[in-house]
Protein backbone atom coordinates (compact mmCIF):
# COMPACT_ATOMS: atom_id res chain seq x y z
CA UNK A 1 0.00 0.00 0.00
CA UNK A 2 1.36 3.25 -1.06
CA UNK A 3 2.09 6.19 1.33
CA UNK A 4 0.25 8.98 -0.09
CA UNK A 5 -2.68 8.60 -3.45
CA UNK A 6 -2.54 11.75 -5.41
CA UNK A 7 -5.40 12.48 -7.15
CA UNK A 8 -5.60 14.91 -10.03
CA UNK A 9 -8.54 15.82 -12.38
CA UNK A 10 -7.62 17.28 -15.48
CA UNK A 11 -9.63 18.46 -18.34
CA UNK A 12 -8.24 20.44 -21.14
CA UNK A 13 -4.84 21.08 -19.28
CA UNK A 14 -2.56 20.37 -21.79
CA UNK A 15 -0.81 23.78 -21.69
CA UNK A 16 -0.39 22.96 -17.83
CA UNK A 17 -0.25 18.91 -17.67
CA UNK A 18 3.47 18.47 -17.69
CA UNK A 19 4.51 20.76 -15.69
CA UNK A 20 2.54 19.88 -12.65
CA UNK A 21 3.14 15.97 -13.44
CA UNK A 22 6.92 16.44 -13.42
CA UNK A 23 6.45 17.94 -9.94
CA UNK A 24 4.69 15.12 -8.76
CA UNK A 25 6.92 12.15 -10.01
CA UNK A 26 10.30 13.94 -8.73
CA UNK A 27 8.70 14.18 -5.56
CA UNK A 28 11.65 12.92 -2.99
CA UNK A 29 8.75 11.07 -0.99
CA UNK A 30 8.77 7.88 -3.77
CA UNK A 31 6.02 5.58 -2.30
CA UNK A 32 2.76 7.63 -3.89
CA UNK A 33 0.32 6.51 -5.97
CA UNK A 34 -1.03 9.20 -8.79
CA UNK A 35 -4.15 8.88 -9.94
CA UNK A 36 -5.37 10.83 -13.26
CA UNK A 37 -9.01 11.41 -13.50
CA UNK A 38 -9.48 12.60 -17.33
CA UNK A 39 -13.10 14.81 -17.15
CA UNK A 40 -13.44 14.11 -21.01
CA UNK A 41 -10.74 16.25 -22.00
CA UNK A 42 -10.68 17.94 -25.54
CA UNK A 43 -7.44 18.49 -26.24
CA UNK A 44 -4.38 16.44 -25.66
CA UNK A 45 -4.25 15.78 -21.94
CA UNK A 46 -5.84 12.03 -21.89
CA UNK A 47 -2.35 11.71 -24.72
CA UNK A 48 -0.07 13.39 -21.88
CA UNK A 49 -1.60 11.23 -19.00
CA UNK A 50 -1.17 8.41 -21.20
CA UNK A 51 2.36 9.16 -21.82
CA UNK A 52 3.37 9.39 -18.56
CA UNK A 53 1.64 6.23 -17.18
CA UNK A 54 3.45 4.22 -19.59
CA UNK A 55 6.61 6.00 -18.52
CA UNK A 56 5.96 5.80 -14.29
CA UNK A 57 4.22 2.66 -13.39
CA UNK A 58 3.25 4.48 -10.25
CA UNK A 59 0.46 6.58 -12.66
CA UNK A 60 -3.34 5.36 -12.96
CA UNK A 61 -5.09 6.52 -15.89
CA UNK A 62 -9.09 6.99 -15.63
CA UNK A 63 -11.33 8.53 -17.96
CA UNK A 64 -14.44 9.16 -17.92
CA UNK A 65 -17.35 11.76 -20.12
CA UNK A 66 -16.95 15.37 -18.46
CA UNK A 67 -18.73 15.50 -14.87
CA UNK A 68 -16.75 18.52 -13.12
CA UNK A 69 -14.07 18.58 -11.17
CA UNK A 70 -15.91 17.29 -8.05
CA UNK A 71 -17.08 14.11 -10.05
CA UNK A 72 -13.41 13.40 -11.00
CA UNK A 73 -11.61 14.37 -7.28
CA UNK A 74 -14.40 11.79 -6.22
CA UNK A 75 -13.79 9.00 -8.91
CA UNK A 76 -10.16 9.27 -7.72
CA UNK A 77 -11.04 8.99 -4.20
CA UNK A 78 -12.84 5.79 -4.74
CA UNK A 79 -9.57 4.27 -6.26
CA UNK A 80 -7.17 5.58 -3.71
CA UNK A 81 -5.19 3.14 -1.71
CA UNK A 82 -2.65 5.32 0.15
CA UNK A 83 -2.76 5.91 3.91
CA UNK A 84 -3.48 9.28 2.88
CA UNK A 85 -4.68 11.48 0.55
CA UNK A 86 -4.45 14.99 -1.55
CA UNK A 87 -6.14 16.31 -4.63
CA UNK A 88 -4.22 19.06 -6.55
CA UNK A 89 -5.15 20.88 -9.61
CA UNK A 90 -3.40 19.55 -12.70
CA UNK A 91 -2.22 23.84 -13.44
CA UNK A 92 -0.67 23.61 -10.48
CA UNK A 93 2.67 22.33 -8.80
CA UNK A 94 4.88 21.36 -6.25
CA UNK A 95 7.70 21.86 -4.22
CA UNK A 96 9.58 18.73 -4.69
CA UNK A 97 9.66 17.81 -1.46
CA UNK A 98 6.63 18.70 -0.23
CA UNK A 99 5.31 15.41 0.36
CA UNK A 100 8.01 14.09 1.95
CA UNK A 101 7.97 17.22 4.61
CA UNK A 102 4.07 16.76 5.11
CA UNK A 103 4.00 13.24 5.68
CA UNK A 104 6.75 13.02 7.56
CA UNK A 105 5.04 15.32 9.79
CA UNK A 106 1.53 13.15 10.08
CA UNK A 107 3.68 10.52 11.06
CA UNK A 108 5.68 12.29 13.84
CA UNK A 109 2.55 13.44 15.60
CA UNK A 110 -0.13 10.90 14.15
CA UNK A 111 -2.18 13.82 12.82
CA UNK A 112 -5.31 13.57 10.26
CA UNK A 113 -4.52 16.31 8.36
CA UNK A 114 -1.21 18.68 7.55
CA UNK A 115 -1.82 21.56 5.89
CA UNK A 116 1.12 23.48 4.19
CA UNK A 117 1.49 27.03 2.79
CA UNK A 118 1.18 28.30 -0.59
CA UNK A 119 2.90 30.43 -3.18
CA UNK A 120 0.77 32.31 -4.85
CA UNK A 121 1.56 32.40 -9.11
CA UNK A 122 -0.03 34.00 -12.40
CA UNK A 123 1.03 33.29 -15.68
CA UNK A 124 3.86 36.39 -15.07
CA UNK A 125 5.41 35.45 -12.29
CA UNK A 126 5.18 34.89 -8.26
CA UNK A 127 2.25 36.92 -6.98
CA UNK A 128 2.33 36.47 -3.17
CA UNK A 129 3.84 34.04 -0.05
CA UNK A 130 3.62 34.18 3.44
CA UNK A 131 7.11 34.82 5.22
CA UNK A 132 7.61 31.43 7.11
CA UNK A 133 9.84 30.39 10.04
CA UNK A 134 9.77 27.03 8.75
CA UNK A 135 8.02 26.19 11.54
CA UNK A 136 5.05 23.81 12.69
CA UNK A 137 1.75 24.24 14.59
CA UNK A 138 0.01 21.42 15.99
CA UNK A 139 -4.14 21.97 16.62
CA UNK A 140 -6.96 20.38 17.75
CA UNK A 141 -10.35 20.05 16.12
CA UNK A 142 -12.05 23.01 17.20
CA UNK A 143 -8.90 25.43 17.12
CA UNK A 144 -8.64 24.11 13.54
CA UNK A 145 -12.05 25.13 12.93
CA UNK A 146 -11.54 28.66 14.47
CA UNK A 147 -9.25 29.44 11.92
CA UNK A 148 -11.26 28.22 9.26
CA UNK A 149 -13.48 30.07 9.61
CA UNK A 150 -11.76 33.37 10.64
CA UNK A 151 -9.83 32.90 7.62
CA UNK A 152 -5.98 33.96 7.12
CA UNK A 153 -3.84 31.29 8.07
CA UNK A 154 -5.68 28.61 6.39
CA UNK A 155 -6.18 28.40 2.69
CA UNK A 156 -9.73 26.71 2.17
CA UNK A 157 -8.92 24.90 -1.17
CA UNK A 158 -8.34 20.87 -0.73
CA UNK A 159 -4.72 21.43 -2.38
CA UNK A 160 -2.23 21.84 0.27
CA UNK A 161 -4.09 19.17 2.55
CA UNK A 162 -2.68 15.74 3.23
CA UNK A 163 -5.87 13.87 4.66
CA UNK A 164 -5.36 10.76 6.58
CA UNK A 165 -7.25 8.29 3.67
CA UNK A 166 -10.03 7.17 6.82
CA UNK A 167 -11.04 10.53 7.61
CA UNK A 168 -12.69 10.85 4.42
CA UNK A 169 -14.31 8.00 3.29
CA UNK A 170 -17.39 9.05 4.09
CA UNK A 171 -17.06 12.20 2.66
CA UNK A 172 -17.72 13.19 -1.10
CA UNK A 173 -17.48 16.42 -2.83
CA UNK A 174 -20.75 17.49 -3.71
CA UNK A 175 -21.81 17.25 -7.84
CA UNK A 176 -24.23 19.44 -8.01
CA UNK A 177 -22.56 22.46 -7.26
CA UNK A 178 -19.62 24.18 -8.85
CA UNK A 179 -18.28 26.89 -6.83
CA UNK A 180 -16.72 26.48 -2.77
CA UNK A 181 -17.62 23.01 -2.89
CA UNK A 182 -14.10 21.97 -1.96
CA UNK A 183 -14.29 24.46 0.88
CA UNK A 184 -17.30 22.43 2.66
CA UNK A 185 -15.27 19.14 1.98
CA UNK A 186 -12.29 20.44 4.01
CA UNK A 187 -14.54 21.59 6.78
CA UNK A 188 -16.44 17.67 7.01
CA UNK A 189 -12.96 16.72 7.06
CA UNK A 190 -11.73 18.84 9.80
CA UNK A 191 -14.92 17.79 11.74
CA UNK A 192 -13.98 14.01 11.34
CA UNK A 193 -10.50 15.37 12.70
CA UNK A 194 -8.81 15.10 15.95
CA UNK A 195 -5.36 16.35 15.34
CA UNK A 196 -3.98 19.26 12.43
CA UNK A 197 -0.93 20.00 11.79
CA UNK A 198 -0.03 23.35 10.28
CA UNK A 199 3.25 23.69 8.37
CA UNK A 200 3.97 27.48 7.13
CA UNK A 201 6.34 26.66 4.87
CA UNK A 202 5.13 27.65 1.20
CA UNK A 203 5.14 24.37 -0.59
CA UNK A 204 2.61 24.03 -2.77
CA UNK A 205 2.28 26.63 -5.93
CA UNK A 206 -1.11 27.48 -6.72
CA UNK A 207 -1.75 29.27 -10.26
CA UNK A 208 -4.54 31.96 -10.55
CA UNK A 209 -5.55 31.39 -13.94
CA UNK A 210 -7.91 33.67 -16.35
CA UNK A 211 -10.10 31.06 -17.09
CA UNK A 212 -11.13 30.34 -13.81
CA UNK A 213 -14.68 30.55 -12.94
CA UNK A 214 -13.86 34.06 -10.58
CA UNK A 215 -12.55 35.81 -13.93
CA UNK A 216 -15.55 34.29 -15.93
CA UNK A 217 -18.62 36.03 -16.50
CA UNK A 218 -20.99 36.75 -13.19
CA UNK A 219 -23.78 33.87 -12.92
CA UNK A 220 -25.59 31.59 -11.41
CA UNK A 221 -22.65 29.44 -9.70
CA UNK A 222 -21.64 31.88 -7.63
CA UNK A 223 -24.25 31.33 -5.37
CA UNK A 224 -22.71 28.02 -4.35
CA UNK A 225 -20.60 30.41 -2.08
CA UNK A 226 -24.28 31.16 -0.08
CA UNK A 227 -25.15 27.89 -0.22
CA UNK A 228 -22.33 26.13 1.74
CA UNK A 229 -21.82 29.36 4.09
CA UNK A 230 -25.09 28.26 5.63
CA UNK A 231 -24.71 24.40 5.52
CA UNK A 232 -21.48 24.82 7.35
CA UNK A 233 -23.44 27.34 9.82
CA UNK A 234 -25.89 25.29 10.26
CA UNK A 235 -23.87 22.13 11.17
CA UNK A 236 -21.62 24.27 13.03
CA UNK A 237 -24.00 25.40 14.94
CA UNK A 238 -26.12 22.03 15.76
CA UNK A 239 -22.04 19.86 16.39
CA UNK A 240 -20.18 22.74 17.41
CA UNK A 241 -22.36 25.25 19.48
CA UNK A 242 -19.64 27.17 21.29
CA UNK A 243 -18.14 28.26 17.96
CA UNK A 244 -21.46 29.24 16.51
CA UNK A 245 -20.15 33.20 16.56
CA UNK A 246 -17.18 31.96 14.33
CA UNK A 247 -19.32 30.22 12.23
CA UNK A 248 -21.90 32.75 11.73
CA UNK A 249 -19.10 35.29 11.12
CA UNK A 250 -17.51 33.15 7.63
CA UNK A 251 -21.62 33.24 6.92
CA UNK A 252 -22.06 36.95 7.19
CA UNK A 253 -18.21 37.95 5.26
CA UNK A 254 -19.45 35.34 2.40
CA UNK A 255 -22.91 37.03 1.76
CA UNK A 256 -21.24 40.54 2.46
CA UNK A 257 -18.51 39.10 -0.67
CA UNK A 258 -20.83 37.76 -2.94
CA UNK A 259 -22.73 40.98 -2.80
CA UNK A 260 -19.57 43.01 -3.60
CA UNK A 261 -18.75 40.63 -6.94
CA UNK A 262 -22.15 41.29 -7.88
CA UNK A 263 -21.85 44.94 -7.91
CA UNK A 264 -18.18 44.51 -9.76
CA UNK A 265 -19.80 42.23 -12.01
CA UNK A 266 -23.09 44.49 -12.63
CA UNK A 267 -24.98 41.72 -12.11
CA UNK A 268 -27.46 43.26 -9.63
CA UNK A 269 -29.92 43.78 -12.70
CA UNK A 270 -29.72 40.23 -13.54
CA UNK A 271 -30.23 38.56 -10.15
CA UNK A 272 -32.18 41.29 -8.28
CA UNK A 273 -34.38 38.84 -6.29
CA UNK A 274 -30.82 37.17 -5.22
CA UNK A 275 -29.28 40.76 -4.63
CA UNK A 276 -32.82 42.07 -2.41
CA UNK A 277 -32.01 38.63 -0.56
CA UNK A 278 -28.42 39.10 -0.07
CA UNK A 279 -29.38 42.39 1.37
CA UNK A 280 -32.16 41.52 3.54
CA UNK A 281 -30.05 38.57 5.31
CA UNK A 282 -27.23 40.66 6.06
CA UNK A 283 -29.45 42.81 7.78
CA UNK A 284 -30.74 40.47 9.81
CA UNK A 285 -27.86 38.63 11.46
CA UNK A 286 -26.96 39.34 14.47
CA UNK A 287 -23.57 41.08 14.31
CA UNK A 288 -22.98 42.87 17.81
CA UNK A 289 -20.90 40.22 19.08
CA UNK A 290 -18.75 39.78 16.36
CA UNK A 291 -17.83 43.06 15.18
CA UNK A 292 -13.90 42.02 16.27
CA UNK A 293 -13.81 39.61 13.72
CA UNK A 294 -14.75 42.38 11.01
CA UNK A 295 -12.01 44.63 9.67
CA UNK A 296 -12.49 48.56 9.88
CA UNK A 297 -13.47 48.96 6.18
CA UNK A 298 -15.55 45.99 6.35
CA UNK A 299 -17.36 47.49 9.01
CA UNK A 300 -18.31 50.47 7.64
CA UNK A 301 -19.47 48.91 4.11
CA UNK A 302 -21.68 46.81 6.39
CA UNK A 303 -22.95 49.26 8.31
CA UNK A 304 -24.03 51.09 5.19
CA UNK A 305 -25.56 47.56 3.64
CA UNK A 306 -27.49 47.44 6.66
CA UNK A 307 -28.81 50.76 7.17
CA UNK A 308 -28.61 52.44 4.03
CA UNK A 309 -28.19 49.50 1.61
CA UNK A 310 -29.34 51.95 -1.74
CA UNK A 311 -26.37 54.17 -0.90
CA UNK A 312 -23.83 51.53 -0.32
CA UNK A 313 -25.02 50.20 -4.00
CA UNK A 314 -24.83 54.00 -5.74
CA UNK A 315 -21.81 54.06 -4.52
CA UNK A 316 -20.09 50.93 -5.98
CA UNK A 317 -21.58 51.32 -9.16
CA UNK A 318 -19.75 54.77 -9.66
CA UNK A 319 -16.38 52.88 -8.38
CA UNK A 320 -16.71 50.32 -10.60
CA UNK A 321 -17.57 52.90 -13.22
Amino acid sequence: MPSVSIVIPVFNAEQYLEACLDSVIKQTLQDIEIILVNDGSMDCSLKICQKYAEIDHRIVVCSQENQGVSAARNVGKQKAVGEYIIFIDADDRLELNMLSLMLSDAKTYEADMVICGIQKWNDIGMISQKTVSRGIEIFGKEEALRFFFRGGKFELGAWNKLIKRSVVDGIDFDINRKMNEDKFFCFEALKNSLKIIYHDENLYCYYQRNTSATYKPFDSRWFDNDYFAERIYESTKESFPQLEREARYQMLMSKYYLLLVMLRRKAGGQFRKEYSNLVKDIKEIKICDIVDFISYRARISLFLVRHCAGLYTFINKVRST
